[in-house]
Protein backbone atom coordinates (compact mmCIF):
# COMPACT_ATOMS: atom_id res chain seq x y z
CA UNK A 1 0.00 0.00 0.00
CA UNK A 2 1.25 3.50 -0.80
CA UNK A 3 0.57 6.83 0.88
CA UNK A 4 1.15 10.42 -0.19
CA UNK A 5 4.37 12.29 0.42
CA UNK A 6 4.18 13.82 3.88
CA UNK A 7 5.95 16.77 5.44
CA UNK A 8 9.08 14.70 6.20
CA UNK A 9 9.41 13.53 2.60
CA UNK A 10 9.32 16.90 0.90
CA UNK A 11 13.07 17.11 0.28
CA UNK A 12 13.10 14.10 -2.09
CA UNK A 13 9.91 15.22 -3.84
CA UNK A 14 11.34 18.74 -4.15
CA UNK A 15 14.57 17.31 -5.63
CA UNK A 16 12.54 15.39 -8.24
CA UNK A 17 10.52 18.50 -9.20
CA UNK A 18 13.72 20.58 -9.37
CA UNK A 19 15.25 17.97 -11.68
CA UNK A 20 12.18 18.17 -13.94
CA UNK A 21 12.41 21.97 -13.95
CA UNK A 22 16.10 21.83 -14.82
CA UNK A 23 15.35 19.52 -17.74
CA UNK A 24 12.79 22.00 -19.06
CA UNK A 25 15.34 24.83 -18.79
CA UNK A 26 17.99 22.74 -20.53
CA UNK A 27 15.49 21.96 -23.30
CA UNK A 28 15.33 25.69 -23.90
CA UNK A 29 12.17 27.52 -22.90
CA UNK A 30 12.87 30.85 -24.57
CA UNK A 31 11.23 32.12 -27.72
CA UNK A 32 13.58 31.85 -30.70
CA UNK A 33 13.51 32.30 -34.48
CA UNK A 34 12.04 29.14 -35.96
CA UNK A 35 14.14 26.91 -38.23
CA UNK A 36 13.71 26.98 -41.99
CA UNK A 37 10.86 24.73 -43.08
CA UNK A 38 8.96 24.91 -39.80
CA UNK A 39 5.40 26.14 -40.34
CA UNK A 40 4.32 29.46 -38.87
CA UNK A 41 3.48 29.14 -35.18
CA UNK A 42 0.51 30.83 -33.52
CA UNK A 43 0.42 31.73 -29.83
CA UNK A 44 -1.72 29.38 -27.78
CA UNK A 45 -2.65 29.22 -24.11
CA UNK A 46 -4.34 26.27 -22.40
CA UNK A 47 -5.87 26.79 -18.95
CA UNK A 48 -6.76 23.80 -16.76
CA UNK A 49 -8.87 23.58 -13.61
CA UNK A 50 -9.91 20.65 -11.45
CA UNK A 51 -12.38 20.64 -8.56
CA UNK A 52 -12.74 24.43 -8.77
CA UNK A 53 -9.00 25.22 -8.56
CA UNK A 54 -6.22 25.79 -11.10
CA UNK A 55 -4.42 22.58 -12.03
CA UNK A 56 -0.82 23.51 -11.17
CA UNK A 57 2.30 21.76 -12.53
CA UNK A 58 0.39 19.59 -15.00
CA UNK A 59 2.05 18.53 -18.23
CA UNK A 60 0.08 19.44 -21.38
CA UNK A 61 0.88 17.98 -24.81
CA UNK A 62 -0.77 18.78 -28.15
CA UNK A 63 -1.02 15.86 -30.59
CA UNK A 64 -1.73 16.90 -34.19
CA UNK A 65 -4.74 15.20 -35.75
CA UNK A 66 -3.21 15.66 -39.22
CA UNK A 67 -0.33 13.23 -39.76
CA UNK A 68 1.86 15.73 -41.69
CA UNK A 69 2.04 18.00 -38.62
CA UNK A 70 3.19 15.22 -36.28
CA UNK A 71 6.85 16.29 -36.50
CA UNK A 72 6.05 19.40 -34.43
CA UNK A 73 5.65 18.41 -30.80
CA UNK A 74 4.05 21.16 -28.71
CA UNK A 75 3.14 21.53 -25.06
CA UNK A 76 4.34 22.75 -21.69
CA UNK A 77 3.76 22.81 -17.93
CA UNK A 78 0.94 24.72 -16.23
CA UNK A 79 1.80 27.58 -13.87
CA UNK A 80 0.17 28.57 -10.57
CA UNK A 81 -2.88 29.87 -12.45
CA UNK A 82 -3.27 26.53 -14.26
CA UNK A 83 -2.20 28.15 -17.54
CA UNK A 84 0.47 27.06 -20.00
CA UNK A 85 1.84 28.99 -22.96
CA UNK A 86 2.29 26.30 -25.60
CA UNK A 87 5.81 25.90 -26.99
CA UNK A 88 6.80 23.83 -30.02
CA UNK A 89 9.86 21.64 -29.53
CA UNK A 90 10.15 23.16 -26.05
CA UNK A 91 11.55 26.48 -27.31
CA UNK A 92 9.42 28.06 -30.03
CA UNK A 93 6.39 30.04 -28.86
CA UNK A 94 3.08 28.71 -30.23
CA UNK A 95 1.96 25.80 -32.40
CA UNK A 96 1.20 25.32 -36.11
CA UNK A 97 -2.36 25.77 -37.42
CA UNK A 98 -4.54 22.70 -37.12
CA UNK A 99 -6.60 20.41 -34.93
CA UNK A 100 -5.06 18.75 -31.88
CA UNK A 101 -5.89 16.19 -29.25
CA UNK A 102 -4.78 17.46 -25.85
CA UNK A 103 -3.29 15.15 -23.23
CA UNK A 104 -2.83 16.10 -19.59
CA UNK A 105 -0.72 14.37 -16.95
CA UNK A 106 -0.12 15.23 -13.32
CA UNK A 107 1.36 12.81 -10.84
CA UNK A 108 2.37 12.76 -7.21
CA UNK A 109 5.23 10.76 -5.79
CA UNK A 110 4.14 8.25 -3.14
CA UNK A 111 6.20 5.95 -0.94
CA UNK A 112 5.71 2.52 0.61
CA UNK A 113 4.05 2.78 4.06
CA UNK A 114 6.59 3.37 6.79
CA UNK A 115 9.33 4.22 4.29
CA UNK A 116 11.22 7.40 5.17
CA UNK A 117 13.49 8.66 2.32
CA UNK A 118 15.36 10.98 4.72
CA UNK A 119 16.51 7.96 6.73
CA UNK A 120 18.22 6.10 3.89
CA UNK A 121 21.49 4.75 5.20
CA UNK A 122 24.37 4.30 2.77
CA UNK A 123 28.10 3.91 3.20
CA UNK A 124 29.49 7.39 2.48
CA UNK A 125 31.70 7.49 -0.60
CA UNK A 126 33.27 10.83 0.21
CA UNK A 127 31.52 12.35 -2.81
CA UNK A 128 28.36 14.18 -1.72
CA UNK A 129 26.88 14.19 -5.25
CA UNK A 130 27.37 10.43 -5.66
CA UNK A 131 25.88 9.83 -2.20
CA UNK A 132 22.80 11.90 -3.11
CA UNK A 133 22.41 9.92 -6.36
CA UNK A 134 22.65 6.65 -4.43
CA UNK A 135 19.92 7.76 -1.99
CA UNK A 136 17.74 8.84 -4.92
CA UNK A 137 18.14 5.47 -6.69
CA UNK A 138 17.28 3.59 -3.49
CA UNK A 139 14.21 5.77 -2.95
CA UNK A 140 12.98 4.96 -6.48
CA UNK A 141 12.66 1.31 -5.44
CA UNK A 142 10.23 2.35 -2.69
CA UNK A 143 8.15 4.90 -4.60
CA UNK A 144 5.78 5.28 -7.50
CA UNK A 145 3.94 8.07 -9.32
CA UNK A 146 0.16 8.17 -8.91
CA UNK A 147 -1.98 10.08 -11.42
CA UNK A 148 -4.01 12.98 -10.03
CA UNK A 149 -6.07 13.33 -13.22
CA UNK A 150 -8.28 10.85 -15.03
CA UNK A 151 -5.85 8.43 -16.76
CA UNK A 152 -7.84 8.73 -20.02
CA UNK A 153 -6.62 12.33 -20.28
CA UNK A 154 -3.03 11.13 -20.63
CA UNK A 155 -3.76 8.94 -23.66
CA UNK A 156 -3.93 10.50 -27.11
CA UNK A 157 -6.51 7.98 -28.32
CA UNK A 158 -8.76 8.37 -25.26
CA UNK A 159 -8.62 12.04 -24.28
CA UNK A 160 -11.84 13.94 -24.97
CA UNK A 161 -9.92 17.24 -25.04
CA UNK A 162 -9.55 18.79 -28.50
CA UNK A 163 -8.53 22.22 -29.78
CA UNK A 164 -8.00 23.94 -33.10
CA UNK A 165 -5.18 26.45 -33.53
CA UNK A 166 -6.30 29.29 -35.80
CA UNK A 167 -4.93 32.66 -36.85
CA UNK A 168 -7.19 34.26 -34.21
CA UNK A 169 -6.89 34.23 -30.41
CA UNK A 170 -6.07 30.72 -29.20
CA UNK A 171 -7.03 30.43 -25.55
CA UNK A 172 -8.63 27.18 -24.41
CA UNK A 173 -10.02 26.43 -20.96
CA UNK A 174 -10.82 22.95 -19.68
CA UNK A 175 -12.10 21.50 -16.43
CA UNK A 176 -10.41 18.12 -16.04
CA UNK A 177 -11.58 15.12 -14.03
CA UNK A 178 -9.92 13.36 -11.15
CA UNK A 179 -9.25 9.61 -11.47
CA UNK A 180 -12.41 7.51 -11.19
Amino acid sequence: MFHSVGTGRRSLARMIWMTRGLLLVLAGCSTQKTPDGMPKLYPCTVVLAMAGSPLVEASVTLHPVEEEASAYTAGGMTNTAGAVEIMTWGKYRGAPLGKYKVTVTKTVLTFDPGYEPENIKITPSGDEVQDRKARFLIAQDHSKHVSLVDPALSKKDETPLEIEITTRRNRFEFVVRQPP
